[in-house]
């Protein structure tokens, strides 16, 4: 009898913790094309392994200052701790690493708050998985916004206007890659996205090395591009020209250049929508191919040729 009225308050208990809180912060959704069709041709399980071995390569690979963390333990004064990290400032974006779920074919990074070293790291991280990602021939199409969000990880809950935001965004994209929502650039203060950096930089005033560092490595994060959206004669507010410039975080071609649309096109699928998809998937692919001519760093500009 004891054991059993335990057990129910066990369960009152959780019951009561079941309340998540409203934070601001950002979300990065990301839709991986492709992970429907994998399950459809290799089965759940094969497709759930390749998927778990792409998180393990990526993702998981991404909490490199793990290594920091074990000098910081072992070696590392306070004194030198502060110093390797005026050394390399993009350690105080690991610092902020943001949390992620993965939801079926979808990925979302969230930040742990709202201040401008959250929105940086969920930025960078997003931006080095891209790469990952697209190098390794998985199509993507996604975006980042900012908003409310109420999460509770120890039961996979998430909610809130800002992984909406990023959802309808994504959804309204007509190319492979990832856009920025308006709200990043009302939380940063401006309308205008030729100051959208200008702005961020100036929220750095406190830490010049970082700021100097972000100055730098900023362009190459996030670029102003006219992103193709499905319909450009609707009153659309909420996209903006900004976009993750995925094509510099590897010195390679993405596949995705030069396979034909067919590539990515079930086999399964019947002859009347295959016809539909196949224009689809060349629009976009065509958009995609131009944002990497654009956008490819100058360094690897000979190679351009290829496309």
């Amino acid at each position: 009898m004891n054991s059993a009225k335990n057990l129910t308050n066990n369960y009152n208990k959780k019951m009561i913790d079941l309340s998540p809180q409203a934070k601001k912060c950002f979300v990065s959704f990301l839709d991986l094309m492709g992970v429907n069709n994998l399950i459809e041709t290799l089965g759940t399980e094969r497709a759930a392994e390749r998927v778990a071995e792409f998180l393990f390569h990526s993702v998981l690979r991404l909490e490199l200052p793990g290594d920091l963390r074990i000098w910081e333990k072992a070696i590392m004064s306070d004194d030198s701790i502060k110093h390797f990290k005026n050394l390399h400032p993009e350690y105080l974006l690991y610092d902020k690493k943001p949390n992620y779920i993965m939801l079926s074919d979808s990925l979302v990074f969230y930040s742990q708050s709202n201040d401008v070293l959250d929105f940086l790291s969920l930025v960078y991280i997003t931006y080095q998985v891209l790469g990952m990602l697209f190098s390794s021939d998985i199509l993507v199409r996604g975006s980042i916004a900012y908003g409310e969000l109420c999460v509770q990880s120890d039961i996979n809950f998430i909610v809130g206007d800002a992984l909406l935001k990023a959802y309808k965004l994504e959804r309204k994209q007509n190319w492979f890659g990832v856009a920025v929502h308006r709200s990043c650039l009302e939380w940063i203060g401006t309308e205008d996205e030729d100051i959208f950096c200008i702005k961020l930089l100036e929220s750095l005033k406190r830490n010049p090395i970082l700021m100097n560092y972000v100055e730098m490595y900023f362009p190459c994060w996030i670029t102003k591009w006219n992103v193709p959206y499905k319909d450009e004669n609707k009153d659309f507010s909420e996209g903006t020209k900004l976009a993750l410039n995925w094509p510099s975080s590897f010195n390679i071609i993405p596949p995705c250049c030069s396979k034909p649309p067919s590539d990515y096109i079930h086999s399964k699928i019947s002859t009347e929508r295959k016809e539909k998809v196949f224009e689809d998937i060349k629009e976009k692919l065509e958009n995609t191919k131009k944002f990497v001519q654009d956008n490819f760093n100058f360094c690897y500009e000979g190679r351009l040729k290829d496309l």
